[in-house]
């Protein structure tokens, strides 16, 4: 699965050696503010980029 998601997060799964990875990475940051997430509990992930864009995007700031 691969493509935006809710809040401008985009999830890209791969596999490698048959273990599933998920990346999820805030597109409204730089490349490098981004966090690794394996497995696919994309609530965990929905949880963690909320409190990213409270934290680092206050009041939705870019």
């Amino acid at each position: 699965m691969s493509g935006p998601w809710v809040g401008g997060l985009t999830i890209r799964e791969h596999g490698p050696g048959g273990r599933p990875t998920a990346d999820y990475l805030c597109t409204r940051c730089t490349p490098y503010h981004h966090a690794r997430l394996t497995g696919d509990d994309t609530r965990h992930a929905a949880d963690l980029h909320t409190s990213h864009l409270a934290t680092h995007h206050p009041k939705g700031t870019p």
